[in-house]
C-alpha cells in the first residue's frame, strides 16, 4: 500500500494567490471602515497606505476612549 505525504510548504497556497487574499482582506476591512467604496481598485501600495491610515485612526479611538475612562 502505497501512502502520499506532503510537507507542509506543498500545502500553502500559491503565492500570488495568498496575495490576492491578503489584499482582499485588507480592501473589505477598508470599505467596512468606510474609508473606500465596494470594489475600489487600490495597488498594494495604495492598499498599505489606507492599512496605515486605518490603524491610525484605531489607535486614536482607544486614545480618546482611554482619555474619557
Amino acid at each position: 500500500m502505497a501512502t502520499h505525504t506532503q510537507d507542509a510548504e506543498s500545502l500553502d497556497p500559491p503565492v500570488e494567490q495568498q496575495m490576492d487574499l491578503l489584499a482582499s482582506g485588507i480592501g473589505e476591512a477598508l470599505v467596512k471602515a468606510g474609508m473606500i467604496g465596494p470594489n475600489t481598485p487600490l495597488t498594494g501600495p495604495q492598499l498599505l497606505y489606507f492599512l496605515d491610515q486605518l490603524v491610525d485612526h484605531y489607535n486614536e479611538l482607544c486614545r480618546s476612549v482611554n482619555v474619557a475612562n
